[in-house]
């Protein structure tokens, strides 16, 4: 298997990923986070918790101060690394570069995230075996992705309809690799899957599925932030809750 495409440590990319809110800003710029926090449990205390594809280090910072006694963060990327650990005030995180499709967790888990990085995993199939063997029975898995039907069109884009934006959808059932231009880099490596796949590969590794939300705004989220109204036209994030083993 090859490596992962690492567009992050490109200074240009990573110049113009800085910019975007939920860098500047953190865990209050990403839309999605209350959502994906609801899915996760109540209270971290004495837990240890695994940050899949860290990136600043927003969510494993957040378990930090949500009482988890130990937090190991990984990113494929050492600008990442370097900026989450800018951020760190020197606590109970340890940080990892490693390649996610590859990576291979030590000791058990109590809960595991990943926020936007399963998208880009050539393997998620190996990936949610090897997570099965490290997540303590009952233990949680949440994780955030592009959805289906944004990640899957030739040209990801909005289209001028009659009287109102379209977002066209080609080649849904055709699964595999896609790549797209965003922030200035052409040929950024994603993978497309669909929603059914996920949850077959979920159920194959011994997951349940418990939580599943195609996220969009909310007509109070529109009050404050109309410029995400386009949202409403296509959802571009999925969002899966799941524990390790049944449930009940």
């Amino acid at each position: 298997m090859s490596p992962a495409q690492n567009i992050y440590d490109d200074d240009d990319f990573f110049a113009a990923y800085s910019g975007l809110l939920r860098q500047q800003i953190g865990l209050d710029g990403a839309p999605e986070w209350p959502t994906m926090r609801a899915m996760l449990p109540a209270s971290l205390d004495g837990t240890r918790v695994l940050d899949l594809g860290c990136g600043y280090g927003w969510i494993a910072r957040w378990a930090e101060t949500a009482g988890a006694a130990e937090i190991v963060a990984v990113d494929v990327s050492e600008k990442m690394l370097s900026r989450a650990r800018e951020f760190d005030d020197g606590g109970r995180i340890e940080y990892v570069m490693a390649d996610v499709d590859a990576f291979e967790p030590t000791g058990s888990f109590d809960v595991v995230v990943s926020s936007l990085t399963l998208h880009y995993l050539a393997r998620l199939d190996a990936v949610l075996e090897r997570l099965a063997s490290s997540i303590r029975p009952g233990g949680r898995f949440v994780f955030s992705c592009e959805h289906p039907i944004y990640l899957a069109p030739a040209e990801p884009r909005f289209v001028e309809g009659d009287g109102f934006s379209e977002w066209p959808v080609s080649r849904y059932h055709v699964e595999g690799q896609r790549r797209t231009e965003w922030l200035g880099a052409s040929g950024v490596v994603k993978y497309h899957r669909k929603i059914d796949t996920y949850f077959r590969l979920l159920s194959g590794a011994g997951f349940t599925v418990t939580d599943l939300v195609e996220w969009g705004p909310s007509a109070a989220d529109l009050e404050d932030h109309p410029e995400w109204t386009p949202e409403l036209d296509r959802p571009m994030i999925l969002l899966v809750g799941a524990q390790m083993g049944p449930v009940g």
